[in-house]
Order: C-alpha cells, then sequence, then structure tokens
C-alpha cells in the first residue's frame, strides 16, 4: 500500500514513523503486541507528561496500520483486558451492588456536610461504582475511553449519594472550540488540559437541597488536583452535556458554568461522526482566568 501521512490518534504517521514502527514491529515480532506498543513509544517519543508511554493510544495506532496493510503484527498472547471490549450494553451486574434502598434523606446541604468525594482507586470499587451508575443513571453505564477519574459522592458520616466521572474530553466540539478560540493544530497538542463530565448521579432517595451544585464545586477543585497527581497535567477547563428535555442545568449555573449553546447530535465513532439526534446542552467551566492563554502557550503540552 502506497505511504502517505497519516493522521491518528492525533499523531502524524509519515515514511520516517512508519519505517520505525515496521522495524521495531519485525525486531520484537516474538516478543507480542504490548512490547512492541513500548518500543515504539520510546523510540518515536510518544510519552505522557509524567513519562509513562502512551500505551493505549499506540497500541491502537499500531491496530490501525496493520488494518491499513502497512505493518503485520503478532497474533494476541491474551484476551484484551480491556473494560470497554468486556463491557456488554444492558448487561445487569446486581451482584456487584446489592444493598436495601434506604428511606428518602432529605434536609438542607448544612446537616449533611462535610461532602466528600471518593475517588475509587481499585478494581472492587470500579465494579461497584460501574454497578451503581448502570442501575440508577438515566443513560446506565458507558466505558470511558482515554484517561478518566470516578468517583463515590458520600454525605456526613459516610453516607452514599451518588456518583460522578470525569475523562478525556470531546476531540471535536464547535461551540467549545470557538469560544477558546483555538485551531486544530493548538488543539490536538493541548486537549489534555480540559476534561469532560461524563456521568453526575445523586441518587433517586437523595433530595438535599443545593447539593448538587456544591458537589459540582467539589469536584472543579478535587478533580483538578487528581489529574494533575494522576496524569501529571493541569486542567484549565472542564466540559459537560445536559439533556435540555430532563434537566434544566440549575446546579451547573449555580456553579458558574457556562452555557455556550447546544450540539448537533453527534459524536465521535471511530475516525468519523455517527448522528445520534439527542441534542444537549453545551456547559464548560474555566478553572483559572487566563485559560485561554494557557491553552495556547508553548508550555500547555498534551
Amino acid at each position: 500500500m502506497t505511504q502517505k501521512e497519516l493522521i491518528l490518534r492525533g499523531k502524524k504517521i509519515g515514511a520516517e514513523q512508519l519505517d520505525v514502527i515496521s522495524r521495531l514491529s519485525q525486531e520484537f515480532h516474538s516478543c507480542g503486541r504490548c512490547f512492541i506498543s513500548q518500543k515504539v513509544c520510546q523510540a518515536l517519543g510518544w510519552l505522557q507528561p509524567n513519562r509513562k508511554p502512551q500505551d493505549v493510544a499506540c497500541r491502537e495506532i499500531l491496530r490501525r496500520l496493520e488494518a491499513l496493510g502497512f505493518i503485520s503484527l503478532p497474533r494476541p498472547m491474551r484476551p484484551a483486558n480491556n473494560e470497554l471490549k468486556r463491557w456488554e450494553p444492558g448487561r445487569a451486574e446486581p451482584d456487584l451492588f446489592s444493598f436495601q434502598e434506604p428511606a428518602g434523606l432529605q434536609g438542607n446541604l448544612r446537616s449533611w456536610v462535610p461532602v466528600s468525594l471518593r475517588r475509587v482507586d481499585n478494581d472492587a470499587e470500579s465494579r461497584r461504582w460501574r454497578a451503581l451508575v448502570a442501575r440508577y443513571h438515566y443513560l446506565g453505564y458507558a466505558p470511558m475511553v482515554g484517561r478518566s477519574l470516578k468517583y463515590f459522592i458520600e454525605l456526613k458520616g459516610g453516607v452514599l449519594a451518588g456518583a460522578i466521572s470525569w475523562g478525556s474530553s470531546s476531540w471535536k466540539l464547535a461551540l467549545r472550540d470557538s469560544f477558546i478560540g483555538w485551531g486544530a493544530a493548538t488543539r490536538i497538542k493541548n486537549l489534555g488540559h480540559l476534561a469532560g463530565n461524563h456521568r453526575f448521579l445523586i441518587l433517586p432517595w437523595v433530595r438535599v437541597k443545593n447539593l448538587a451544585s456544591h458537589v459540582l464545586s467539589l469536584a472543579a477543585r478535587q478533580t483538578a488536583r487528581d489529574w494533575r497527581d494522576v496524569y501529571g497535567l493541569e486542567l484549565y477547563l472542564l466540559e459537560s452535556f445536559v439533556d435540555a428535555s430532563r434537566f434544566k442545568g440549575t446546579c451547573y449555573k449555580a456553579s458558574n458554568w457556562i452555557c455556550l449553546g447546544q450540539s448537533k447530535g453527534a459524536s465521535k465513532s471511530g475516525n468519523s461522526y455517527r448522528w445520534h439526534g439527542q441534542i444537549k446542552d453545551i456547559y464548560v467551566l474555566p478553572l483559572v482566568k487566563d485559560f485561554r492563554q494557557r491553552l495556547f502557550n508553548g508550555d500547555a503540552s498534551a
């Protein structure tokens, strides 16, 4: 197949890069895909800000190059340990989250502070978080691709009140990109300094006034700290999508989020976009006053 410059996962793959990838895939063919991916990351400098290899992105690039006929990869040595591949939409997991739903929790916020966000940091807690969202969030559960942070929302005394998650932001979003003012090259370079609110759940029996806006304020601060600790990246802007047919976005507005308008009802699917017709309000929250300057400067790198 004739070589031309490709852009895969935001990386330019030209003749020089392909030569390196082809040579390493042949040299270490017997060592397996993961080993090849590590070697490619080292050779091409595909490293995260914390200096760890961009292994997930690299393996996807290798798979795409093989599908295009540029390289030949060894057969997988074991089934993919990948939540996205294992997950079956609509699958119930009652054994992972079984408890008796309590009576309604009501009152004012002062009666339930301090509110805390407990980060999910092991497989058992991740399964519990997943089952909770699958059962009680109107969208159910869906795996997140790329960077992600998940939290349990707890009231005073460790009372479970909900769940929230943050992950990689939308690859392209016209209203957001216009709000920032960046072009494609800058967006590709610095997108890691944005995070998206993928799920936000207050359990149906929790009716504590102003809890949702309080959680969003807490989450903005804590997610920025944890994003820096886990991924070595500063966050400058958060984004979220709100289904206006179900919600008014009151808690976002109360937490100083900015409504930019409505989405076009399409989402990224592979290298293209798929129309799903679910038009949503787009909200953003700048975390620093000079977020535009930081996103354009060379010190911001994803």
